[in-house]
C-alpha cells in the first residue's frame, strides 16, 4: 500500500512540476547566463565536465579549461545525449561565488550542440512547423540548424545593441534585422517579441 501511495505521490509532483516548467528562451540565455562560451568536453567525471575554451562569446575567464556542473536528468527534461569527451557545444552559464559553473535552464537549453561548423538548436525556440530532422553524434534531432559564425555574430550583435533590441521589439511588431541576413537575431527578436526579458 505504502509503494501505492508513494507511486501516486511521484507521478501528481511529476505532473505538478511539468505544468510549471517552461523552456529557456535564446534571448533569456544570453540576459541570464554570466558568460557564454564555446568549448570542447575534454573530460567526464560522475557529477562534473571540464570544456577546453575555443572562444568567450560573453563575459571574462583566465582559465582554458573550467569545470562544469552536469545537467542533471529529470522528469520533464534528458540531455539529448551522454556527457562524452570530444563534443563540442556553446554553454549558457551560471558561476555562483565559490562554486563551480553550471548551465542555465532547467530543461538544459543552456547547452547547445555543435558538430562541424553548424550548431543544433532542439525544437524550443521557433515555429515548430519550421523543426528539420538532423542527425548529430549518431542520434536524430528535431530542431533548427544555424552556422556557428552566424550565431557568433548574432550573439555579440545582441549583446552590443541589447537595449535598443528589447525596446523596438517590445513597442513594433513589425521591428526586425533583416538587412543584417542572420537568422539567429531573427529568432531572438521573434523569442523578444513574445514578452521574454
Amino acid at each position: 500500500m505504502k509503494s501505492l501511495i508513494a507511486a501516486f505521490a511521484f507521478i501528481f509532483i511529476a505532473n505538478s512540476v511539468h505544468a510549471d516548467y517552461e523552456s529557456t528562451p535564446l534571448p533569456q540565455l544570453i540576459n541570464k547566463s554570466d558568460c557564454i562560451v564555446l568549448g570542447r568536453i575534454k573530460q567526464v567525471d560522475k557529477e562534473s565536465f571540464v570544456v577546453k575554451i575555443i572562444s568567450i562569446l560573453k563575459g571574462q575567464l583566465t582559465d582554458t579549461l573550467i569545470t562544469i556542473k552536469k545537467f542533471q536528468d529529470w522528469t520533464c527534461a534528458q540531455r539529448f545525449f551522454p556527457y562524452s569527451e570530444g563534443q563540442m557545444e556553446v554553454l549558457f552559464l551560471k558561476k555562483p561565488p565559490g562554486k563551480e559553473f553550471s548551465i542555465i535552464g532547467a530543461g538544459d537549453e543552456g547547452e547547445i550542440f555543435v558538430f562541424g561548423d553548424k550548431i543544433y538548436i532542439q525544437h524550443l525556440f521557433m515555429a515548430k512547423n519550421k523543426w528539420q530532422e538532423f542527425i548529430i553524434y549518431d542520434k536524430k534531432i528535431w530542431g533548427y540548424q544555424f552556422d556557428l559564425t552566424s550565431f557568433k555574430l548574432a550573439i555579440e550583435y545582441y549583446l552590443n545593441n541589447k537595449k535598443t533590441i528589447m525596446e523596438s521589439a517590445g513597442k513594433d511588431k513589425n521591428y526586425n534585422l533583416s538587412h543584417l541576413n542572420n537568422p539567429v537575431i531573427d529568432c531572438i527578436i521573434s523569442e523578444l517579441r513574445c514578452g521574454v526579458d
